[in-house]
This record gives structure tokens, C-alpha cells and sequence, in this order.
């Protein structure tokens, strides 16, 4: 029925096009070019609402006619700041992320990675910043396309952390190294339970570790804002297959002792069978 609907959408704008373009030749001056502009406004909506529903079209025909899965890779596309309050000054932020391949099986240690992102220098809230080209995969382990079958086979955290003094890429191993002890350790329990036993290690790690490799003298270790899960669902695997991709974004807040918001990013990720 939305398909149907969008479609009578696109028909009507077409329509009404139509007879805009019919009364150009009776006019001039004035009035031929406010008829011109809301010709072109028309051929815009026609082209947003067209899209629509092709996509529409696109993800009912997968939803009758289910492909095999298709394998995908996941990188990220770009970070938002909405609130950053906690330092004087522009901010660092840089991505801690985990991915866990459960998709083998569950009676051995599942295969585990955490790349680094950024930095991305002088940001303030309201800046957007995209990710390097060269910025690496975080699905699949070895930056190859891979299948999902099921939204339970990986497990995906981001950890959003203040770059002050420290090494980025000295806590990135150390957290790694953390993730990897605690998933031998759990790696049999429920998935939501090993889900969030695991960033509550990547929270511990990177707390224990904001000081790894800082400079002689520097007392200024980096600050973590906040891990979350970034969790697939059906839908999301669903449109990765129809459309060969997609895009997620999670919001990561920091907060001070009295709870109030003091750091904020959106994370935008991007997926491409």
C-alpha cells in the first residue's frame, strides 16, 4: 500500500507538471518565469518522491522474493558533534570499534577486532566531520565482504574518546587486548548478555588505559565519552540486501557526576554489498 501510495504521489506531480507546462506558452514576463520556477520545483519533487519509490519497490520485491544474504562491508562515513563541554577549547574525538564474529559457531572463542578511527581535529558542537578514505572496515575482520545471516552473529561497539595527550593507537591495542580476555571468558553466554559484558570491558579498558603512550611530563590523558552498541536488525540487513546499502547512526552522549550532558556525537556508519 505505500508503494501505491508514493506511486499516485508521482503520478499526481506529473500531472500537475503537465499542465504548468501547457500555460507557458500564453505567458511572459513575470508571470512566465514564477510558472518556470514552480516547473522546476515540480521536477524536484517528482525526482525525491521517484527514488522513494524505487527504493519502495526495490525492498518489497526482497521482502516476497528473499535474496541469499549478501555479503557486506562497514566503514565508517562521518561523526557529528551536537555538545562538547567538557574541555575549553576545540575537541579530538577519535572511534574505538569492536566487532565480533559470532557467525562460526558458539562452542569456540569467536573471532574478535578493534580498529581506530580518527582523530578529527578541531571540533565544536555543531561540526560534522567525515572519515578518511583511507579509514579501515570494522566488518568484515579482514576487510572483506562478508554475510551476515542473522543480526546475532556480530556484535558491533563504538566507543567515542577525547584525544588530549595520550596514543591512540597504544589504547586501541590495550582495549583490544581487554575485549579479547573478557570474550574467552563469556563468549557462551545469551547474546545480549555478552553484548553488554563486553562494553562494559571496552568502558574499563579504555578508562584503565587513557594514558597509554603519553609523552614524558604530559599529565593530560584522553578522556573516554561513551560506548555503545551499534545493533543490526532484520530491517537493516534487509535493505543492505536490496539496495546493496545502507546507512546507521548512533548517538553517544558523556555525561558529568550530576548527570547533566557534557559530550554528544552522532556516529554515522555506512554499509556497501
Amino acid at each position: 500500500m505505500a508503494c501505491e501510495d508514493i506511486a499516485k504521489r508521482v503520478a499526481t506531480l506529473r500531472s500537475e507538471k503537465k499542465e504548468l507546462e501547457q500555460l507557458l506558452p500564453n505567458l511572459q514576463g513575470a508571470g512566465f518565469q514564477a510558472v518556470q520556477a514552480n516547473i522546476a520545483n515540480k521536477a524536484e519533487e517528482i525526482e525525491v518522491e521517484q527514488d522513494r519509490l524505487d527504493e519502495c519497490r526495490a525492498l518489497a520485491e526482497a521482502a516476497a522474493n528473499p535474496p541469499p544474504r549478501r555479503p557486506f562491508t562497514a566503514r565508517v562515513k562521518q561523526i557529528r558533534c551536537a555538545a562538547a563541554g567538557a574541555e575549553i577549547g576545540d575537541q579530538e574525538p577519535y572511534l574505538l570499534i569492536a566487532s565480533v564474529d559470532r557467525a562460526p559457531g558458539f562452542l569456540s572463542v569467536p573471532a574478535l577486532h578493534c580498529v581506530l578511527v580518527g582523530p578529527w581535529a578541531d571540533i565544536r558542537a555543531g561540526y560534522t566531520r567525515f572519515a578518511d578514505a583511507g579509514s579501515p572496515a570494522f566488518w568484515d575482520l579482514d576487510e572483506d565482504r562478508k554475510i551476515v545471516a542473522d543480526p546475532q552473529h556480530v556484535i558491533f561497539l563504538i566507543g567515542v574518546v577525547e584525544n588530549d595527550g595520550a596514543s591512540p593507537n597504544a589504547i586501541r591495542s590495550l582495549v583490544q587486548t581487554s575485549l579479547l580476555a573478557s570474550l574467552a571468558q563469556n563468549f557462551q553466554r545469551d547474546y545480549d548478555t555478552l553484548a553488554n559484558t563486553l562494553a562494559s570491558a571496552m568502558t574499563g579498558a579504555i578508562d584503565s588505559f587513557r594514558g597509554a603512550g603519553i609523552g614524558p611530563g604530559n599529565a593530560n590523558f584522553d578522556d573516554r565519552v561513551g560506548v555503545a552498541r551499534l545493533n543490526l536488525t532484520d530491517y537493516d540487513l534487509d535493505r543492505i540486501d536490496a539496495l546493496r546499502a545502507h546507512e546507521k547512526a548512533l548517538t553517544i552522549t558523556g555525561r558529568n557526576g550530576s548527570g547533566d550532558i557534557t559530550d554528544q556525537y552522532t556516529v554515522t556508519v555506512s554499509f556497501a554489498a
